[in-house]
């Protein structure tokens, strides 16, 4: 993957993450964004610890 396909990426799982219901796990989320992706949980997970250490998201 590019770097700007990641950036990309990482801002979209943002917005799911932000747009999510509030009792939505964020597991939910982060396999959503995978299916629809097709990217590996493990992506998946990356890009969100990213978003939390950059504060960005809440942890949930």
């Amino acid at each position: 993957m590019t770097e700007k396909k990641d950036k990309q990426h990482i801002e979209e799982l943002k917005e799911m993450i932000q747009e999510k219901k509030p009792r939505e796990p964020v597991e939910e989320v982060l396999t959503k964004f995978c299916e629809r992706h097709g990217v590996s949980m493990n992506t998946c997970k990356v890009y969100y610890e990213q978003l939390k250490a950059k504060g960005e998201v809440k942890e949930e």
